[in-house]
């Protein structure tokens, strides 16, 4: 089993704070992480086109270049369950988008704490512009929140999931060309319907964003993974280890509540990494499954812990291990 905890890592700002406050509060952990073998990866959202969690999910699943250049372009695919299609996968998601003065940002759907009536209600209310099968360009809902476009749309080097958006700036994804005309047709139908909608009336009025827009990603053909795409942990049929993704600190990042960051943190993430190394198992806590490897991200990198193999002789240990100490600090504090 492994344990994703996604932005369980900390700002480069606020990363030798979070560090003393962690060894005050759990002296144990220093020498708990200097026991632990740590893989980085640098995932910048700019590059590989999502989040480094998707990234992480995404590869568990069996996910390589084969499929598509990047695997941000392969998450719609995966996320709609499409596992062959010759034409490229084109999912929309929900969200708000704020414009500023100099500056566009997306807040994602998993930030807009949408309930599925309020989706039922804007998606019914948005279907006039979708289009039928067949047509040139026709949006399907699979569900309330997600959306497959059909359509013959350009192909993009570089799609970014919303999740990777949160809060960025937004201006240079916008896809832009004589491809795209009739797909920002469809949008600014929907835009223009939701604009006075009830439910954004009601959302706004309790202090909530409005629902003002789709985002569209993707661009990779249907692939097979190995894993069932909506519901990890998962009893898999191969080889491949099940996983756990948990967004038990997203809130507080989100709200840059660091002491609660901290404490969250002390409270999901310090159990799973001492069952890890001791090898027990709290049947509570991890469905009866033995963690194997932990993953924590940040919002540009992730760091996979795992225990040195305490099966190899002595001396092939000294050799696999590194010659200098192990210095947890290298990648809570992104070193290199």
């Amino acid at each position: 089993m492994e344990y994703i905890f996604d932005l369980a890592l900390p700002p480069a700002s606020l990363a030798n704070q979070l560090a003393q406050s962690l060894k005050q509060s759990k002296p144990e952990l220093h020498k708990l992480l200097t026991t632990l073998k740590a893989n980085q990866s640098l995932c910048p959202p700019q590059v590989v086109g999502c989040t480094p969690s998707e990234v992480r999910v995404l590869t568990l699943n069996g996910w390589s270049k084969s499929i598509s250049q990047t695997p941000g372009q392969a998450l719609a695919a995966w996320q709609l369950e499409v596992t062959h299609s010759t034409a490229p996968v084109w999912a929309t998601q929900l969200c708000s988008t704020q414009i500023g003065t100099s500056v566009a940002s997306l807040s994602p759907l998993s930030l807009l704490e949408v309930s599925h009536t309020e989706a039922q209600s804007l998606c019914e209310s948005a279907q006039p512009s979708f289009g039928q099968a067949g047509d040139a360009i026709w949006v399907e809902a699979i569900t309330p929140t997600a959306w497959r476009v059909h359509a013959p749309l350009a192909k993009l080097e570089h799609t970014v999931s919303p999740d990777a958006l949160a809060g960025q700036n937004i201006a240079g994804w916008w896809p832009d060309g004589d491809a795209w005309l009739a797909w920002r047709r469809i949008l600014n139908e929907i835009q223009m319907v939701w604009h006075n909608h009830p439910v954004n009336e009601a959302r706004i009025e309790r202090g909530l964003l409005p629902v003002n827009g789709v985002w569209l990603y993707g661009g990779s053909q249907g692939w097979q993974p190995r894993l069932a795409p909506k519901q990890p942990p998962h009893k898999s049929h191969t080889n491949i280890e099940p996983y756990h993704l948990s967004n038990v600190l997203r809130s507080y990042v989100m709200a840059s509540d660091w002491s609660g960051w901290l404490d969250t943190w002390l409270e999901h993430v310090l159990p799973i990494l001492i069952e890890m190394q001791s090898g027990s198992i709290d049947s509570s806590q991890n469905h009866g499954a033995r963690p194997t490897q932990v993953t924590l991200t940040n919002h540009d990198r992730l760091v996979t812990l795992s225990p040195f193999n305490q099966n190899q002789p002595n001396w092939l240990r000294k050799l696999t291990k590194p010659f200098t100490k192990n210095d947890w600090s290298t990648w809570w504090h992104n070193l290199s």
